[in-house]
């Protein structure tokens, strides 16, 4: 079955990644302190590493670090932050083995609808608080993708 062709006449590799706005899930993490402000800078890390056609990240810890020149401990530290922020899941593929990081879809999603779909329903799956994210989800018009799981 052939995925249905990406919106909005976008070229094929391409990611839409919200930056600014009330409803941001980073910045108000951020206003909390529920994250630092290096942290910001590891979301934007690792969207630079995000597969498109997956949404999800395989970079290790150290790519991270050399990416950003800083050390593995301190990504560590930062990738606690965002999981417990709700910002991002760590994941591994049940049929592959990698392991692998991806970012809220409401922060970050790739591709057309039944990209965006998967993207849904894997962060869903690997969340920490799997409720909010349905919750979320409902908000967004999402909410198919991940009732469906």
């Amino acid at each position: 079955m052939a995925e249905p062709s990406l919106s909005a006449g976008m070229p094929a590799p391409f990611a839409t990644v919200l930056l600014m706005g009330p409803d941001n899930l980073a910045l108000e993490a951020l206003r909390a302190g529920a994250i630092e402000n290096g942290d910001m800078a590891l979301l934007s890390t690792i969207q630079q590493f995000l597969c498109w056609r997956s949404g999800r990240c395989k970079a290790s810890t150290a790519d991270l670090a050399r990416a950003m020149a800083s050390t593995r401990e301190q990504v560590h530290q930062g990738l606690g932050r965002l999981v417990a922020a709700g910002l991002a899941v760590e994941g591994t593929d049940s049929r592959r083995g990698f392991h692998f990081l991806a970012l809220h879809p409401l922060l970050c999603t790739t591709g057309g609808p039944h990209r965006r779909r998967l993207q849904w329903l894997a962060f869903h799956r690997h969340a920490v608080d799997p409720d909010a994210v349905a919750a979320q989800a409902a908000a967004a018009g999402a909410a198919a993708a991940v009732l469906a799981a």
